[in-house]
């Protein structure tokens, strides 16, 4: 069975959740908070490297040499699609070598 973790979020009230009230979460509560959330995200590299070299690139430059989780490859469509945490999308949507990007979904967090 997985785990569940949870994020504490500072400016609201819980009891008025427990008693079945609507409450309004602040609107920077989850955006941007935590760089720890996994996203399914779909890259498409630069028409002028390989697939394998831009894995490698990422593998290099934003993992510290730690394999990246490659879910699917997209050969057509000169990309794939990988699991990635929050914060090593934003470090990959910046590598020269990354075309354009895309969140499929937020992936299952155990």
């Amino acid at each position: 069975m997985g785990e569940l973790s949870f994020e504490e979020v500072d400016g609201f009230e819980v009891p008025g959740a427990l008693n079945g009230e609507k409450i309004e979460l602040p609107s920077d509560s989850f955006e941007g908070s935590s760089t720890h959330v996994t996203e399914h995200i779909y890259i498409i590299f630069s028409e002028s490297i390989s697939i394998k070299k831009g894995i490698k690139a990422i593998e290099d430059k934003v993992l510290s040499g730690k394999r990246l989780d490659i879910r699917r490859q997209d050969e057509t469509g000169h990309g794939i699609v990988a699991v990635v945490s929050r914060g090593e999308r934003i470090e990959i949507e910046k590598l020269s070598e990354v075309a354009s990007l895309k969140i499929e979904k937020a992936a299952n967090t155990l």
